[in-house]
């Protein structure tokens, strides 16, 4: 029997607004600049920003292997609301399609976003995305503060 994983939520405030923290996730001139730390760098991002469209990225990772995350989009609701499936290729052949989810919220003169991450069905898979997604949303406050404009 296949146990389903709690979803990962995590949450961050950020100083920027909802459509510029909106635009970062989903212009891929953006999404390279700010997506990857010393593990990964991200050398391509594609985007076809509709309901329906597919996105991937590829990148080296900090070993010097290839990789690739891919999806397709679900639900786009600038500047609030953003969903896709997600997929990789790292796994050892036996990763589950899941689902994420950012909901971006105004908050004071900025904006606190919101991530979930569904469908898990293995504890160690579940956790080792659960660190990620903390890396992913500081790079992601660390870009926005950098590039806040008055």
């Amino acid at each position: 029997m296949i146990t389903q994983q709690p979803a990962i939520v995590q949450e961050v405030a950020m100083e920027a607004t909802p459509a510029a923290i909106f635009a970062a996730l989903t212009d891929p001139a953006q999404l390279v600049q700010w997506w990857g730390g010393d593990k990964y760098k991200v050398d391509r991002m594609d985007v076809d920003l509709r309901a329906g469209g597919a996105w991937r990225t590829e990148g080296t990772g900090g070993d010097g292997h290839a990789f690739a995350a891919f999806g397709v989009y679900r639900v786009i609701e600038p500047p609030h609301t953003l969903e896709y499936t997600w997929n990789y290729d790292w796994s050892d052949g036996d990763a589950v399609q899941t689902l994420v989810r950012f909901d971006i919220s105004e908050r004071g003169s900025g904006s606190l976003v919101r991530v979930t991450h569904t469908g898990f069905v293995d504890a160690e898979e579940r956790s080792d995305h659960d660190q990620g997604w903390t890396l992913v949303l500081g790079w992601l406050h660390d870009y926005t503060a950098r590039n806040r404009t008055a």
